[in-house]
């Protein structure tokens, strides 16, 4: 059974590192002592963008993708439905409440995140919410 993402978008337990995201090459763990720099820099942007996207009124949730590949992987844990680049560039995927229209949600979506980033910013509907 796939586990849920939290409503908030963070996976506050820790997740191993895996090769290409930004805890280390090949899956080794980040190294404190020589990488600070960038675990502060990409922590505090990609939680940046969470919160901006989060804040659009058509955005229910973040949604990590089909198998979990969405997020910004981190030392310890990993921001789900946001990808940030080391370039500035920014892909997120989100759940719209049910009645919104799509193409201004995910104008409002991208500017939301690209005041954050300032780079290109990808916006996938993964779903949309049923009326509560």
């Amino acid at each position: 059974m796939t586990p849920v993402p939290p409503i908030d978008g963070v996976d506050r337990e820790p997740a191993p590192a895996r090769g290409g995201g930004l805890a280390g090459a090949q899956g080794a763990p980040a190294d404190p002592q020589t990488e600070p720099a960038v675990r502060e820099e990409h922590d505090d942007v990609s939680d940046r963008v969470l919160a901006a996207v989060l804040a659009v009124p058509e955005v229910r949730d973040v949604h990590a993708g089909v198998v979990g590949e969405v997020a910004t992987y981190l030392p310890g844990r990993r921001v789900n439905g946001v990808r940030v680049s080391e370039e500035g560039d920014a892909e997120v995927h989100v759940v719209l409440e049910f009645g919104s229209s799509i193409q201004e949600a995910t104008d409002r979506v991208r500017a939301a995140a690209r005041g954050v980033v300032g780079g290109r910013v990808d916006v996938t509907v993964e779903d949309v919410a049923a009326p509560s």
